[in-house]
């Protein structure tokens, strides 16, 4: 179960960090399977889009749900096709897809975290999966910046 109080306060705090920014703020939330199959694709096309990486930060060792068999070629067969490439900060025991346009550093667990961060394009989101099946996105210019950056540090700290 959803703890409003939880996604108020996560809510709260991003507002606050985007308050003095002068791009539109936008946020959805999604729920389930069905949310996650898309906020991935709009990964993808906005990805594809803006032609900014795909950035990822998965460092939690829990796998996330299946997702059916036509889907997932759907998925990597976008991104086969326009050469979309991500880069994962994630735990040594985290499961990911991975090809030849990915590449992986790795974290120690004593960074694990139950909340994935997703960034592409101007978009944040912000994965409560599994315990909660809950996606937070947020699309802002400033905080997709401010968070690139971020990942950037972590990158060139990263093993």
């Amino acid at each position: 179960m959803i703890d409003p109080n939880e996604v108020n306060n996560v809510v709260k705090s991003l507002l606050a960090v985007t308050s003095q920014s002068s791009s539109k703020l936008n946020i959805k939330t999604y729920l389930g399977v069905k949310g996650m199959r898309t906020v991935l694709m709009e990964a993808l096309e906005e990805t594809y889009k803006t032609k900014k990486e795909l950035l990822i930060i998965r460092l939690n060792k829990e796998d996330l749900p299946e997702l059916d068999k036509t889907y997932t070629e759907r998925f990597f067969n976008f991104r086969r096709k326009y050469k979309i490439k991500s880069r994962y900060l994630m735990l040594k025991e985290t499961k990911f897809f991975d090809d030849a346009l990915v590449e992986k550093r790795i974290f120690p667990d004593r960074y694990e975290s139950s909340v994935g961060i997703y960034i592409y394009g101007n978009c944040v989101s912000f994965w409560f999966f599994p315990a909660k099946e809950l996606i937070l996105v947020i699309e802002n210019k400033d905080l997709a910046d401010t968070f690139r950056n971020n990942f950037e540090l972590m990158w060139k700290n990263a093993n």
